[in-house]
């Protein structure tokens, strides 16, 4: 039987809402896996989540892995099955409705990643500092390695910007700076306009 890792980044200010997504996390996940819990304080979503990606990586005999950021809520015992559902056709799998309109990403706080996208396109860019961004330039990188970007019936509260409240500003301008970093990645790319038009 595949194996597979839950990762949840998290930082020492988010304690409250890491408390209560574990105990979501326990109550209503019926089936089994790995916890992996990286304390990492704003160093960036990227590094804390890579961390979980190397251990799949190297170990064969996880079949992928979720990320889960530490403000969300499970609705039901029944997200897992319906998260993973079609984890077979698709490589990248997040909850209800967390899709874009052109379906070629979604936010990673609750996201499944089948191993082979792992094996294939290698882990986050960490030049993404704290957070966003990484998640869309993963879902980009995948689906120009082949693999299909799906949302599903899985439904989850995510009480969002848990982490980016604390921020300082400083700490608010890199997140600016990762939006210029995704700009000049793919500048003369195919997914220039779809970028440009994110922030129309």
């Amino acid at each position: 039987m595949k194996k597979l890792l839950i990762i949840i980044p998290t930082a020492l200010a988010n304690a409250n809402n890491l408390v209560e997504t574990f105990v979501s996390l326990l109550k209503n996940t019926k089936a089994e896996y790995n916890l992996l819990i990286v304390k990492n304080d704003y160093k960036g979503f990227a590094p804390a989540a890579n961390q979980g990606l190397a251990i799949v990586y190297a170990d064969k005999s996880y079949d992928g892995c979720i990320l889960v950021n530490d403000d969300v809520i499970f609705a039901s015992d029944t997200w897992i099955n319906k998260l993973l559902k079609e984890k077979d056709k698709h490589g990248i799998i997040s909850c209800k409705n967390n899709i874009n309109s052109d379906k070629n990403h979604v936010a990673f706080w609750c996201t499944y990643i089948n191993r082979k996208v792992i094996d294939t396109i290698g882990f986050l860019d960490e030049r993404f500092q704290i957070g966003e961004q990484e998640d869309v330039d993963y879902c980009f990188r995948a689906i120009d390695a082949g693999f299909k970007i799906s949302d599903s019936k899985c439904e989850a509260f995510h009480k969002g910007s848990g982490t980016l409240q604390y921020m300082t500003n400083e700490g608010k301008k890199i997140i600016k700076e990762n939006r210029k970093k995704l700009i000049k990645k793919y500048k003369g790319t195919h997914w220039e306009d779809v970028i440009n038009n994110f922030w129309k």
